[in-house]
């Protein structure tokens, strides 16, 4: 039983002399192999790195941070109401000043968190003179703009530029995009990115969305402003950039390789000697043959 289970070992190597061909052939395979490796190798670090694009769900996440800048020469005025039961909680993370009516000077910048609200009267408010909005921004009417980090021009990820859209009055959908590059260093490591469209051109105070305004007592003093309503989308974008890992894989894809040639080595030195054995036999059949010949008739026959 025991000799029947020595029978199957599969690592014994049956000793084999050493020949030129065999030389050879190990010496093509090394090549082939260091070839190989640096082939791939080249390929790699010519290769774009990974993008991977999710999907996210504003609702319960957050807040998100927003660069607003008033243009308006009379000032802007900015809330941010919002209540935990229509955000699941995610108001909590959002500083209780910001529920308040803040006065936003011209060319002035804050920062805004936005949270997304099951109650559409619920979310960042914005309200300006329109009359005093002439030539400060490319959008005719606009009061504020919102800014973006984006890549600059001509795929340099490490240079980053800012993107002021233009915002006017009425309810503005905000699309949310975060970008995690880990290529790219400083700035050009983490983006935000943020996309207006307009869905409703109604220009009057919504009631109940800001405490800038009384409806039931209108000041006098905000005859003829208007508001703008940022509402963000229902999901967000993720993308993350990365190198992939390739050098732990290196090992593997090497060996396999090198394995590979080692078989494709094996099957030519089995050609190469069955080849030299039908010429040995060849030859061995014609000096026979000639001998038989050269001894005459009766050697033949």
């Amino acid at each position: 039983m025991w000799l029947q289970v020595k029978a199957l070992d599969a690592y014994s190597l049956e000793v084999k002399e050493k020949s030129m061909q065999g030389g050879f052939i190990t010496a093509l395979v090394l090549a082939a192999t260091i070839a190989y490796i640096i082939l791939v190798t080249v390929q790699f670090l010519e290769q774009p790195p990974m993008k991977v694009v999710g999907t996210e769900w504003t609702i319960g996440n957050g807040p998100w941070p927003m660069d607003l800048t008033c243009q308006a020469r009379s000032g802007c005025l900015v809330s941010n109401v919002l209540s935990a039961a229509n955000t699941l909680g995610s108001s909590n993370a959002v500083p209780a000043d910001e529920a308040a009516c803040t006065f936003l000077g011209f060319n002035s910048t804050m920062q805004a968190n936005v949270v997304f609200s099951v109650n559409p009267v619920e979310g960042l408010s914005v309200m300006y003179d329109p009359d005093t909005t002439a030539g400060t921004t490319s959008l005719e009417g606009a009061g504020l703009d919102i800014t973006s980090e984006i890549r600059c021009v001509g795929g340099n990820t490490e240079c980053v530029t800012l993107l002021h859209t233009p915002i006017a009055s009425g309810t503005f959908l905000l699309q949310y995009v975060e970008t995690v590059n880990n290529t790219a260093s400083g700035t050009a490591q983490h983006r935000r990115e943020w996309f207006a469209n307009m869905i409703s051109g109604s220009s009057d105070v919504l009631s109940g969305s800001t405490p800038c305004w009384n409806s039931t007592v209108p000041d006098p003093r905000l005859a003829g402003w208007v508001q703008a309503r940022l509402r963000i989308n229902s999901f967000y974008n993720t993308v993350q950039v990365d190198r992939v890992t390739f050098w732990l894989m290196l090992f593997g894809t090497a060996g396999g390789a090198y394995s590979l040639f080692l078989q494709v080595g094996a099957i030519l030195l089995v050609l190469m000697h069955w080849l030299d054995a039908a010429r040995s036999k060849w030859l061995s059949r014609s000096q026979v043959h000639s001998s038989r010949v050269q001894a005459g008739p009766e050697a033949m026959a």
